[in-house]
């Protein structure tokens, strides 16, 4: 993770954020509380506070954020006002001990990097991406912003995924495909071919299930 000497907000406030805290005291960082902008009201988890509105936190430019929010869009809708207002320094990577990343790769702010992953050469994941426990990303793949890989996927070189693209658990690509933005990919599926955006596919080989809209996706959102 990058150094920082600020405490911790976690942008979040249901299970993806009671992970991004275990996370968070397992490399030895202090949390401040966390924001959850869903919520109605403000409550307490783990005995901090959990604000609702950014404007409850005092002098936000004194905290760094981590992503705590596992649903693509919402994470993107959750940090976009942050992003608005603080220089990019303030969005930290999360990096789990035990992951393994290749010196060569590019990890950008408010990626979060789970257990016993492993990252490899020229690899580049943008902000606010989410590599979850045992996924394996192979040489020159690219991920694009709030993207997500679920547990378990293991990714062949040079795929490139698409923004806000969700990759279900134990999927696995095989090389120089292209997923395009918005798309899902279902759990356990083998994905052989191009992914258009918008698209669900699921299955061995996956084979295209619907159009999705992004409106529906966002109207969707789960913390």
């Amino acid at each position: 993770m990058k150094n920082t000497n600020r405490e911790l907000i976690i942008v979040g406030g249901s299970d993806q954020a009671n992970v991004i805290y275990e996370l968070c005291k397992t490399l030895n960082l202090s949390v401040r509380g966390f924001l959850d902008t869903k919520s109605p009201y403000d409550f307490s988890k783990f005995n901090l506070p959990v604000y609702n509105s950014i404007n409850k936190i005092d002098r936000i430019q004194k905290y760094d954020y981590v992503a705590g929010i596992g649903h693509n869009f919402s994470r993107k809708c959750s940090l976009h006002e942050l992003r608005c207002k603080l220089d990019t320094n303030h969005f930290p990577k999360l990096i789990h001990p035990s992951a393994i990343i290749s010196p060569s790769s590019k990890i950008a702010g408010a990626v979060t990097i789970m257990a016993n992953c492993y990252i490899d050469t020229n690899a580049s994941i943008d902000f606010g991406a989410l590599v979850n426990v045992g996924a394996i990303i192979s040489h020159d793949v690219k991920l694009s912003e709030f993207s997500s890989i679920a547990p378990g996927v293991k990714i062949a070189g040079n795929v490139y995924i698409g923004r806000n693209t969700q990759v279900g658990i134990g999927v696995n690509i095989i090389e120089a495909c292209k997923i395009g933005k918005n798309a899902v990919i279902g759990a356990g599926s083998t994905v052989v071919a191009d992914v258009s955006r918008n698209s669900l596919v699921y299955g061995t080989p996956a084979k295209l299930i619907k159009r999705l809209c992004p409106k529906n996706i966002i109207g969707n959102e789960n913390h």
